[in-house]
């Protein structure tokens, strides 16, 4: 069975660079099905409409702040895997299927791999292995791991890991 992801984005005037978020969510679906809930708490750009035309699900977020948005989207997640993925962020290939199997392989209910910082033009700022990212849970919450680690993780992470 494949198995259903749903990722939660909280936007707010994020046009510009949210294309690279909705464009790796869209490569992700040839291996996992996709849920994408987005969370706009206002915006004034073209976030909405990119949303819309990438087949999001849209609310309207009260302008709570980012942890209420990732709530509120989070209360309308269907998927067997849930999280959060920034607007201003995006996917490596695979990188859903990658989670989900290391869930599986572990036996824990979540994984957590890295993220590599990059600017404007994607030219890597460094590896943060597991430092900032939230994990991907069965059926809870999940933030992306972009990429997964070279390194083994370590503490009692390592089953979990991405390896």
């Amino acid at each position: 069975m494949i198995p259903r992801v749903t990722v939660v984005t909280p936007t707010l005037n994020a046009a510009r660079y949210f294309h690279d978020c909705l464009a790796s969510l869209e490569a992700q679906r040839e291996s996992v099905t996709v849920e994408h809930i987005v969370v706009d708490d206002g915006s004034t750009d073209d976030t909405r409409d990119m949303a819309v035309a990438a087949g999001a699900t849209i609310f309207d977020g009260e302008r709570a702040g980012l942890y209420a948005a990732m709530n509120l989207g989070l209360a309308h997640a269907s998927g067997d895997y849930v999280g959060v993925l920034n607007a201003d962020d995006y996917l490596y290939p695979d990188a859903l299927t990658s989670l989900v199997a290391a869930i599986h392989r572990s036996g824990r209910p979540w994984a957590i791999g890295s993220l590599r910082w990059v600017d404007g033009q994607r030219r890597s700022g460094g590896r943060a292995d597991g430092a900032g990212c939230y994990p991907l849970l069965l059926g809870e919450f999940f933030g992306m791991a972009f990429q997964p680690p070279t390194t083994p993780c370590t503490e009692d992470r390592s089953t979990a890991c991405l390896e």
